[in-house]
């Protein structure tokens, strides 16, 4: 009978120590990622704000306003800022932040300094000058050319690109992609055969725009290291 504490005792202690040593959820999540990643869901009014990343936009707040479509960076070292027009603009700090799943919730303040007047005004005399320049006497129509057959069939070329330094953001044919990981090796990029033009940014770094005509061969590889200013 005298051992039934003792095994209470231990039984006790035991349950501690496991909660003691329960890995948190962020913490888990990181094991089984290939690099440690940062994801940032932005919930932002109005939904339609810019998002800049190091000083380019790289799209709207509703863009980035799922679990899907979080924006995903490999450190914090990273600016953001979030601005409209007729909107004051907010810079976001990373490392207030303790998870590495991210959601900014943010209302923007209206501007009081914005002259909503002088827009108005401005609007206003472009649609007059639209309206007079419609009473004029159109323009005879040009010749229509014979109709080409379009081709609406084309090829999907996997690319390998190699990027240094890591975090840098990546722009296809003007539109924003995504970052670099910290590898720098992205294995796949799915692009249609042609010519793409891309372009490779980062702060303090040189940009890197280049047209590349991508053909259909069995594997196209890219690599792009970017100069220091």
């Amino acid at each position: 009978m005298k051992k039934i504490p003792f095994y209470l005792m231990l039984i006790m202690i035991l349950s501690l120590s496991f909660c003691t040593f329960h890995i948190p959820y962020d913490l888990e999540d990181s094991y089984y990622s290939p690099f440690k990643s940062y994801k940032i869901i932005f919930l932002v009014e109005p939904d339609d704000a810019k998002i800049l990343l190091n000083g380019r936009v790289i799209g709207e707040a509703y863009e980035f306003s799922t679990k899907d479509s979080a924006l995903k960076l490999t450190s914090k070292n990273n600016e953001i800022v979030i601005k409209k027009e007729g909107y004051v603009e907010e810079a976001i700090d990373l490392h207030q932040y303790d998870s590495r799943k991210i959601t900014v919730k943010l209302q923007l303040h209206k501007d009081k300094g914005y002259d909503i007047d002088k827009e108005r005004k401005i609007s206003s005399l472009k649609e007059e000058k639209s309206e007079y320049i419609a009473k004029t006497e159109p323009p005879p129509k040009p010749l229509k050319e014979p109709e080409k057959e379009i081709n609406e069939e084309f090829k999907i070329v996997n690319i390998i690109l190699e990027i240094q330094p890591p975090e840098s953001a990546i722009y296809l044919n003007g539109a924003f992609w995504g970052i670099s990981p910290q590898n720098g090796k992205i294995e796949n990029m799915k692009v249609k055969e042609g010519e793409i033009i891309i372009e490779v940014f980062k702060p303090d770094y040189k940009i890197y725009r280049k047209k590349i005509n991508i053909t259909d061969q069995k594997k196209v590889k890219i690599i792009i290291k970017l100069e220091k200013l």
